[in-house]
């Protein structure tokens, strides 16, 4: 008997729209992934995959997912994921951030791609305050000085009045 040999994609869902959609789940991803191998690849493709093909782990908040497949459809899994383009009647994109021999290095793999993602997130929004930080510190010097002109307006202006 030939043991079978799994490869685990970690992917990335980002949605179009800001709102995310929390009704995808589990058994939506693997019926949208199924789909899109049978559009793109035939229904042999399919009966090839068979029992193999399965999502793991998905997390609404992150976007993250991991499906299994066998080793030798790795590739087309991988192109099913990244052409498709529409779920639940909303544009998304798909993105393969890893793909391992073991579930735990997929895992691994979303730990770090989180981090990374927060860690980029407050950089974004440190820059953000500190260009509105510069904004106002620019509007105050800017109506400092245009309070400054007004006032040596009015002293050159009760100067002249008086000679």
């Amino acid at each position: 008997m030939v043991r079978v040999k799994f490869r685990y994609l970690l992917g990335h869902v980002r949605w179009q729209t800001a709102t995310k959609m929390n009704s995808l789940d589990i058994s939506g991803i693997y019926h949208y992934l199924k789909n899109s191998v049978k559009l793109n690849f035939g229904e042999y493709a399919i009966c090839r995959l068979g029992w193999t093909l399965n999502v793991k782990q998905y997390n609404p908040l992150t976007g993250l997912f991991i499906v299994r497949c066998s080793r030798s459809q790795m590739r087309q899994v991988w192109l099913s994921l990244t052409l498709l383009d529409e779920i639940n009647s909303q544009k998304c994109a798909i993105s393969i951030i890893h793909s391992a021999g073991t579930i735990r290095s997929c895992n691994l793999q979303a730990i770090k791609h989180t981090n990374n993602s927060l860690l980029v997130a407050k950089s974004l929004i440190q820059i953000k305050n500190e260009k509105q930080k510069h904004q106002k510190k620019k509007k105050k010097q800017k109506n400092k000085k245009l309070k400054n002109k007004y006032l040596t307006n009015i002293q050159v202006n009760k100067n002249k009045s008086k000679k």
